[in-house]
């Protein structure tokens, strides 16, 4: 028998290769796309070398600042510094990749570059062993598309040895969106995961209710990792990962299959992020100080074996775009669910009524359709909200105006009764209620305002929707006519979306911090919210029922003052919102003056007073045998007590 083979070497430990990257060949970080306006392409975006990132991405269509042509930067390395000015990651970057237990780090690593052309580059890292043999590459190959808010992201683990290896990879998000010039409300900034929920048909929908996060004051976690998320339900998969602002957003998936129609993609056709990246962590730069550093997130991957000569894809897509409906509704963001990130929202998503919120919306770009200017939009919007809103208004208004002037009828009969029994708190309850029965005042009456908190639906969602509404960016009010009579050189009402710059300081003006607002750069003199707070004061002094007591005077003289505060809070709101806020309540005033010549009327017929009649089982009839019932009942407890006191007896009155 011929002698048995030698058994095949074991392979060599990885901890003993002493793996490490390889210096780059040709290490230049071209600018993929173009920002050219009007262009071909709608991002244009700046390589760097390090870990084959991205610098920067910049929009074609979305100027930094109104006064200027430059380009908006949506990603910046130079946003995510640290104290000493130095970037602390780079966007996108690739972090570290695990060879069979052995971690290279591609932190601060140079890519070679190649394969450049004016849209495209592929980044190679390539990995080798203590003695300098080849044993991966990582390779990473961006891609502009024209027409698209996309990065396309090919990126291969490549075996370069005769053996298979266990290879696993980790990269950065896009961190942090730039800040917005104008941050009015705070840092608007927040991550957010989409994910399927365990449901059958599986993979039907995408969620985002419960996974964001905000950026701004983020506390360092724990050891768990950011997903999979608590908030999520047990079994839920990542679908995406979203990094937004006030109006801009970022996302990270996975590429849908390229074989099917775009508009035949559904959402079950979403490959999950999570079987890619089963694990986010997000952590601050400065351990325990967020403050003083930046907040990043880590993407790991599964681990993959990857065969001899053979590579292991981690390819993503990276949508960086407006959080805008109509660039939502384009395939591939549709079939990805991205409009869910299109949120009218100030405190919860619930609270500020999405729904009407977003047919609010919807209402103002059609009146912007027939008019051509967002500030006339807005004020038809005032009218017809108004409009339909008057006859609640109406009745309100009217009834706390009526009820007012009643109770200053019977001011000199209250004070009798106060008096006479300001000993006997239950009996002088009982006087009152036998007064407003005789005098014909309606105790329901208190509640007139109710009528008015019924609106309160409709202010929280449009003052959500102007506030956030991306329309509005950019664009003038009254077709620029503040603008063409200037030259140009009046500021006043040109943007929009940032406060009304009635009056601009020169240079770029000075930090201030105010209550509610916070931190914000004071460079204008804004005029609309103390035009405003001017008009609410005039319709306040039409619209409050006149005081019957000492204390509503007082109540009244420090609700005044509190609106005087109104112009420091609201100083750096958006000029859109300002213009609607008095809009409104100059039609407000029209509203009370229809409502003093309806009270006026009344009065010199002689109505006034009379009472009137209830619809039996209306809310009005419940609410007035709930008060005569209250007053029967104090009645029947006093002349208990007076019964008992008069057989002395010490046993206190059953209460009922």
């Amino acid at each position: 028998n011929p002698p048995a083979p030698a058994a095949a070497a074991a392979p060599e430990p990885a901890a003993t290769r002493g793996l490490r990257v390889a210096p780059a060949a040709n290490p230049v970080a071209p600018t993929l796309g173009d920002d050219t306006p009007g262009g071909a392409y709608r991002l244009a975006a700046d390589t760097v070398t390090y870990g084959g990132a991205i610098r920067r991405v910049r929009f074609a269509d979305y100027r930094q600042i109104i006064e200027s042509d430059a380009r908006y930067t949506v990603i910046d390395a130079d946003a995510l510094a640290d104290r000493n000015g130095v970037p602390a990651f780079y966007p996108l970057a690739a972090a570290a990749v695990d060879i069979d237990g052995e971690t290279v780090s591609l932190v601060g690593a140079q890519f070679s570059a190649s394969d450049i052309t004016a849209d495209s580059v592929t980044f190679t890292a390539e990995i080798v062993d203590a003695d300098g043999a080849p044993v991966a590459d990582v390779r990473r190959t961006w891609t502009v598309p024209p027409g698209r808010y996309d990065l396309q992201l090919r990126q291969q683990i490549v075996n370069r040895t005769d053996v298979p290896f266990t290879a696993t990879f980790s990269q950065r998000d896009t961190g942090d969106l730039t800040l917005s010039a104008n941050e009015y409300l705070g840092d608007r900034r927040m991550r957010a995961a989409g994910y399927f929920r365990p449901e059958t048909p599986p993979r039907t929908h995408i969620y985002v209710d419960g996974t964001f996060e905000y950026s701004a004051g983020y506390a360092e976690p724990d050891a768990d990792p950011w997903w999979p998320s608590p908030a999520a339900p047990v079994g839920s998969e990542l679908a995406w990962l979203a990094t937004e602002d006030r109006y801009f957003a970022a996302v990270l998936y996975r590429p849908l299959p390229a074989e099917k129609p775009a508009d035949q993609l559904v959402t079950a056709d979403v490959p999950p992020l999570g079987d890619l990246f089963p694990q986010v962590d997000i952590r601050g730069t400065v351990p325990g100080r967020p403050e003083l550093g930046v907040v990043k997130a880590t993407l790991t991957s599964a681990p993959q074996v990857v065969p001899a000569g053979a590579a292991a894809d981690v390819d993503l897509n990276v949508f960086v775009g407006p959080r805008k409906r109509e660039v939502m509704a384009e395939e591939p963001y549709a079939t990805l669910d991205l409009h869910k990130l299109i949120r009218y929202e100030l405190t919860c998503t619930f609270c500020t009524f999405q729904w009407l919120a977003k047919g609010l919306l919807g209402y103002l770009k059609l009146l912007h359709t027939a008019v051509a200017d967002w500030g006339v939009a807005i004020i038809l919007l005032v009218l017809t909200v108004r409009l339909i809103l008057h006859p609640i208004t109406k009745k309100a208004q009217t009834q706390m105006m009526r009820m007012g002037k009643q109770m200053q009828s019977i001011q000199p009969e209250m004070q009798k009764i106060r008096e006479k029994y300001k000993d006997d708190s239950q009996k002088m309850n009982a006087e009152v209620m036998k007064l407003y029965r005789e005098k014909g005042v309606n105790p329901a009456g208190f509640l007139g305002c109710l009528p008015m908190f019924l609106q309160t639906p409709i202010w929280i969602a449009l003052y959500a929707m102007l506030f956030y509404a991306i329309e509005l960016r950019h664009e003038p009010a009254f077709y620029g006519v503040f603008q063409n009579i200037s030259g140009g050189a009046w500021h006043f009402l040109e943007d929009l979306s940032v406060p009304d710059h009635f009056i601009t300081f020169p240079g770029e003006g000075f930090p201030l911090w105010l209550p509610v607002v916070g931190s914000f750069n004071l460079d204008a003199i804004n005029i609309l919210p103390v035009v405003w707070v001017v008009v609410l004061l005039i319709n306040m002094k039409y619209t409050q029922p006149p005081a019957a007591t000492p204390e509503q005077k007082s109540q009244q003289r420090i609700f005044k003052i509190m609106t005087g505060i109104f112009p420091i809070f609201l100083y750096a709101a958006p000029s859109g919102l300002m213009l609607y806020m008095t809009a409104s309540t100059i039609a407000g005033i029209a509203d009370s003056a229809i409502v003093r010549r309806h009270i006026r009327q009344e009065e010199e017929a002689g109505e006034l007073f009379k009472k009137k009649e209830v619809k039996p089982g209306s809310l009005r009839d419940k609410l007035n045998k709930r008060f005569a019932l209250a007053a029967d009942l104090a009645k029947q407890r006093m002349e208990e007590q007076q019964r008992a006191k008069t057989q002395g007896g010490n046993k206190k009155p059953r209460r009922k």
